[in-house]
């Protein structure tokens, strides 16, 4: 999540918090929050978003007279412009000694060529790719690196041919299919336990720790020297007292940056898919394809992935976030459905309306504050909804709030640890 080509007053809270990826934990939330816990989830759609979900009720089933609560349009991604890489070409890179070596390499040779990646990136372009190398440094990690740092190990060690170069490609620095992305390279660096790895633009440590073993971590970026300009993505490895992140963590991580990688390759100087309209609430879950599905994984083929979003299915209105689950889709719609601008020490409603693509039985309903540079006080009216019910959601600004200030607000559908739906909403200071 790392889509810097945006509104400033959408950027400011995100520095230090650069992409993200979360772990294991306990709180069905957007970030984090949900667990990847080696559950496997039912076989994979051959189609985004054809999930089997929604259909129609035959004549005398039970069923038949249920209709799907009217709710607000799910967003739609669209391309900013900038390039797309449809058939990646991974590097990936680990330190000697890191303990999760081979489960990573084994983890690239299986994501390329994967029916998740093709089926997760056929609304982008992107389809199935390469593992290129797998190149293990001899040299000790470094504790704090910068991502000024980052970026200055991986030029160096494709100059001095450690890694392998976007210009070796096919002799000679091709474009991927004109995407302007040299080679369709992109390097992936997984730092070991013990290294705290800085974010972007000068962000702090990329893991945040929200307590009981949960993180958020990994960022993906662009670096360029002399001739290439390539994409390039961050895996730490995060911990606390409690624990440390698990080959299924960090391959969850993994794909959420490889997927957010591909298709927004260089986020600072040329965006590609990405949410970027501060109106909309969903750009502050930073935006990017993998952001608006955070934290929901399956497992394929012994390997955790996180599911990503698909502009396909939310327009078909079936559960947006593929590989989808089996059941029906549910959330809740807010109204009104746009960034809500509010004077320090004041408040706004939001009315919540339940709404599910097939029958199920009321589910658990939470809201959290998210990203902003204030925590709001929230206070909703009912902790269960159910399909064509309301609530409410009373969202009031600190008075210290400043101007300018801002705040998002997940509110959460849940019908268990790993089975979960959101719909942010926001507000901000004049």
């Amino acid at each position: 999540m790392t889509s810097l080509s945006r509104p400033l007053g959408v950027l400011l809270g995100l520095l230090a918090l650069a992409g993200c990826s979360s772990s294991s934990g306990t709180n069905a939330s957007p970030e984090g929050g949900a667990p990847i816990d080696g559950s496997t989830d039912g076989p994979a759609p051959n189609d985004a978003g054809a999930s089997g979900e929604g259909a129609p009720a035959e004549a005398g089933d039970a069923d038949a007279g249920f209709v799907e609560a009217p709710h607000a349009a799910l967003p739609q991604i669209m391309s900013n412009g900038g390039p797309v890489v449809a058939a990646p070409k991974l590097v990936t890179i680990t330190f000697a000694g890191y303990s999760q070596d081979a489960t990573m390499k084994s983890f690239a040779d299986w994501i390329v060529g994967s029916s998740w990646l093709t089926q997760v990136g056929h609304d982008y372009g992107v389809g199935a790719g390469t593992h290129v190398a797998h190149v293990v440094l001899q040299m000790t990690a470094p504790t704090s690196p910068t991502d000024l740092d980052t970026q200055a190990l991986i030029e160096q060690k494709i100059g001095d041919g450690t890694l392998p170069s976007p210009f070796d490609v096919d002799g000679g620095g091709d474009a991927d299919a004109g995407s302007g992305v040299a080679g369709g390279y992109i390097y992936v660096l997984f730092y070991p336990q013990g290294t705290t790895a800085g974010g972007f633009l000068g962000g702090g440590d990329t893991c945040a720790d929200l307590g009981g073993g949960s993180f958020i971590g990994g960022y993906h970026w662009e670096t360029q020297s002399g001739a290439y300009h390539v994409p390039y993505a961050v895996v730490p490895t995060c911990s606390d007292a409690s624990g440390v992140e698990g080959a299924s963590d960090l391959e969850a991580s993994a794909s959420h940056e490889i997927m957010e990688a591909s298709t927004d390759p260089f986020p600072y100087t040329s965006t590609g898919y990405a949410l970027t309209d501060p109106t909309d609430p969903w750009t502050y879950t930073d935006g990017e394809v993998a952001d608006l599905c955070e934290g929901q994984t399956l497992q394929q083929n012994g390997f955790t992935v996180q599911r990503i979003w698909s502009n396909s299915a939310a327009a078909a209105g079936t559960a947006p976030c593929v590989p989808a689950p089996a059941g029906g889709f549910y959330d809740v719609s807010p109204s009104p459905n746009t960034t809500q601008t509010v004077k320090a020490g004041a408040s706004t409603t939001f009315t919540l309306t339940g709404f599910s693509t097939a029958p199920m039985p009321p589910w658990s309903l939470t809201a959290f504050a998210g990203y902003g540079t204030f925590v709001p006080t929230l206070q909703l009216s009912t902790s269960t909804i159910g399909n064509g019910e309301t609530a409410t959601l009373k969202v009031t600004v600190p008075p210290s709030a400043a101007s300018q200030g801002y705040a998002s607000v997940f509110i959460s559908s849940s019908r268990g640890l790993n089975d979960f739906n959101y719909w942010p909403v926001a507000v901000e200071v004049p």
